[in-house]
């Protein structure tokens, strides 16, 4: 989680110089609840056997949504 942590925070203070604080808040309430509702803060593989992997449920198989959208 420090990881975690530590990236945010630079995004905040690339991303919102000023407001790091504010935004670094905000960033992390969302992460939380996508979090919650992907995986019930679990680092699982998706139910029903799935593609989806980890905390927020990437598909990072050929063709899957999460690589594509988190590269970019």
């Amino acid at each position: 989680m420090a990881e975690y942590r530590a990236a945010l925070s630079l995004r905040a203070k690339s991303r919102f110089p000023g407001n790091e604080g504010k935004a670094e808040s905000a960033l992390e309430q969302w992460t939380l609840e996508v979090m919650y509702q992907e995986s019930g803060f679990e680092n699982i593989p998706q139910k029903g056997g799935g593609p989806g992997r980890g905390y927020f449920q990437y598909e990072l198989a050929n063709g899957g949504s999460g690589a594509n959208k988190v590269i970019s």
